[in-house]
């Protein structure tokens, strides 16, 4: 299987719990549930681009994670700090990421209602018929 990488900001997947989040290493990523075995992983390997996650998927499901196909859920643990560390905020340790499939319509909203064309094809008829009364 091979895998294709694609690098997505920590800001897009964590919002605002970026800054108070570990840097982690290997995070492993589930397709739908964590029931089957990881499809990937994501890590901070990026150097001089450390705010991105850089996502190790197999090639069709990183197409579709980058053509927003899937919702992310982050599965987190909040890591307290110590009675002897005064003044220190929490922070969060990942624990893995999951991908859940977003329900895609293949029905096509119409441009325009069909109510509003039924209204217009009525009135062009009245005018017609008003039209042919007199």
């Amino acid at each position: 299987m091979t895998f294709s990488p694609l690098a997505i900001r920590r800001r897009y997947i964590l919002g605002d719990l970026a800054e108070k989040c570990e840097t982690v290493n290997r995070l492993p990523v589930y397709l739908n549930d964590t029931n089957e075995p990881p499809v990937g992983y994501a890590d901070e390997s990026l150097g001089r681009y450390a705010d991105a996650f850089l996502f190790a998927l197999p090639e069709d499901v990183c197409k579709r994670l980058a053509s927003n196909g899937y919702d992310l859920d982050v599965d987190y643990e909040v890591c307290r700090a110590e009675e002897g560390e005064a003044e220190k905020k929490e922070s969060f340790k990942l624990n893995h990421i999951v991908l859940t499939s977003r329900v895609s319509n293949s029905v096509v909203p119409r441009r325009h209602p069909l109510i509003k064309r039924v209204v217009c094809d009525v009135r062009r008829a009245a005018r017609r018929y008003h039209c042919r009364r007199q």
